[in-house]
This record gives structure tokens, sequence and C-alpha cells, in this order.
């Protein structure tokens, strides 16, 4: 007798870009909350959404990363993974997101899952955008 899996394979309709490292220290779950001047839509709680990373990396990026990440030769311009956001709350920006985000306050979105995925080049957009 076979028995049923209840495996949920969630393929993402949307994506996030966020620049590096941030995004890899998501991924290493080394960091619990995105930081953003703009609130999540309720539609995308609890959903999950692609991680795309952009091409772009500035110098004090580049320098994070090497501090935090031990490399800059991170991977940029496409997707890294799966990211799922609880419920989005406005608070004070924290130390580690005051190189980017840069007012005292801010939106938090705590992380409820995260998963690496295979590297696929492609475009970003700003905000959340459809997956093309």
């Amino acid at each position: 007798m076979l028995i049923p899996l209840n495996l949920s394979i969630s393929i993402p309709k949307y994506a996030v870009s966020i620049r590096q490292p941030w995004a890899e220290l998501l991924l290493r779950r080394q960091k619990s909350e995105e930081y953003r001047q703009w609130q999540l839509s309720e539609k995308h709680w609890d959903q999950w959404l692609y991680l795309h990373v952009s091409v772009s990396m500035a110098k004090a990026e580049k320098l994070a990363a090497l501090m935090r990440c031990g490399t800059f030769d991170l991977p940029r311009g496409g997707y890294v993974g799966k990211i799922r956001f609880d419920r989005p709350y406005w608070g004070e920006t924290p130390r580690e997101g005051q190189d980017y985000v840069r007012c005292p306050y801010c939106w938090h979105w705590p992380v409820t899952g995260i998963e690496w995925t295979p590297f696929v080049l492609a475009k970003g957009k700003l905000r959340i955008f459809k997956v093309e």
C-alpha cells in the first residue's frame, strides 16, 4: 500500500529582490528579518516568494560581505532561493539595517521560512514583482 506524502511543493508567483550580502545572510539564517521603508502587502504574508539578488553591489556592501560572509564573490543577478515573511511591523531600525535603511524607523519583515534553490539567472525589479 502506498502512503501519500504531504509534500507542499510551492512554486512562487512573485519575487522580492534583496541586495547582497543581505540575501546571503538570510539564506545562512544569520539574519532573521528584512528591513524596508515600505510595508509588505497582506496578500504576500506567509506566502513563498522567490528570493532574487540584484546584480549591483556597492563598495560598502562588498565590505560588509567580506566581513560577514568571508567573501564578496556571492551569487548576483538571479534567483537563489525562496523566502516567506510573517506580518510586518513598524519599529526602530536596528544597527544591522542602518547601512541600507537610512531612517530611524522602518518596516520589519520577520522571516518564517527560507530555502536555497539552484541559481537561475534573471532580471529583478523593485518592490514585489511577478515572476515571468
